[in-house]
């Protein structure tokens, strides 16, 4: 499963996969924006970022293998500390 949502007991809410996000693959970044509602995963199988809803609908997606503009390699992202955590998994 690509993400999982959990309460703040620690409890599994629910999660959601795509078919573009191998099972194989290594997800080396997710960020979380709950004023939103959206979901970032960094996708390094396929060397894209995605935009996901919520309850794990694609928005967007972009990238591809390369060096220019719009392109990645293992693309990853780092959450800053400085930013408040997101609220718990909404049921």
């Amino acid at each position: 499963m690509l993400v999982r949502c959990f309460d703040k007991d620690g409890n599994f809410v629910r999660g959601f996969s795509h078919e573009s996000f191998p099972v194989s693959a290594r997800m080396r970044g997710l960020v979380v924006d709950p004023d939103q509602e959206h979901v970032y995963v960094s996708n390094t199988a396929n060397n894209m970022v995605m935009k996901f809803t919520w309850d794990g609908q694609l928005v967007w997606q972009i990238g591809e293998k390369g060096t220019g503009e719009g392109q990645f390699s293992s693309p990853a992202m780092r959450f800053s500390h400085s930013l408040p955590l997101p609220p718990p998994c909404p049921r």
